[in-house]
């Protein structure tokens, strides 16, 4: 991601103003980078489109949008231009009645609008299964800001990235999803583990009475050990260094 945004977004930026770009051509540039990431496996295909340009304090993961460059490109160009008093620009300003994207005989011409962030946070609430991870996140109690930290520090994988995204974005193949959504002929939609009822995300990740005394434990257990072990450390209870959570063993 970091890559796309700091050098093939601005090289492509280049040519905005100069270069006439359609509407469609812009779509495809957004369709083009997300089709390569989902090649090599950091997006899923069927996660929420909106989310991949909106900034990582917000949830989602930071991809430059074409169409917003594009507008502020144009618009700093416009300004540009205007701005100078030269006769080289005012003779340009004056001539180009159309003849680039800028047109910039008309002073206060109309540029093309792109989606706000505002707009791309409605758009992704208002979805069925994509929105109902945001709907929760808007909560009181919730704090937003540490609940998507773990977006901004770059310590994962983005291939894990795109996974626990896509957990969120409810579009993993559970049998729920599979039936009702992707609509496979397959008989029931019920957990595979416990045979209880409808195997979702929400019943997978933390209600299947099967998984309660395994995977669920171990999940619980795993963040014991990160919490006690930084405690352990602050108040100088121990001397060793810092493991890895999976190989740290508190004292009794």
């Amino acid at each position: 991601f970091k890559a796309i945004n700091t050098y093939a977004a601005p090289v492509i930026g280049y040519s905005f103003g100069i270069i006439r770009w359609s509407h469609t051509d812009i779509d495809e540039l957004n369709r083009l980078n997300r089709t390569q990431l989902t090649r090599y496996r950091k997006l899923h295909p069927n996660s929420c489109i909106e989310r991949i340009t909106i900034s990582r304090p917000e949830g989602g993961r930071g991809l430059v949008d074409f169409h917003t460059l594009y507008n502020s490109e144009i618009d700093n160009l416009r300004q540009y231009f205007h701005s100078k008093d030269t006769p080289l620009h005012r003779t340009i300003t004056k001539a180009d009645r159309r003849y680039t994207q800028l047109n910039l005989h008309e002073e206060h011409a109309q540029l093309e609008r792109s989606h706000t962030i505002t707009q791309k946070k409605e758009e992704w609430s208002r979805k069925t299964l994509h929105g109902k991870h945001y709907n929760i996140v808007q909560n009181p109690y919730i704090d937003q800001e540490l609940t998507y930290k773990w977006l901004t520090m770059g310590q994962i994988y983005p291939e894990t990235e795109g996974f626990i995204l896509a957990i969120q974005d409810n579009v993993i193949a559970t049998r729920n999803y599979r039936k009702f959504i992707i609509k496979e002929a397959i008989e029931s939609d019920t957990c595979r583990k416990c045979h209880q009822t409808t195997e979702n995300i929400d019943h997978i990740t933390g209600s299947c009475k099967l998984l309660a005394g395994t995977d669920y434990t171990e999940r619980h257990n795993a963040a014991a050990k990160i919490i006690h072990q930084e405690l352990a450390h602050k108040h100088n209870l121990i001397q060793t260094k810092r493991v890895p959570y999976y190989t740290y063993l508190p004292d009794n």
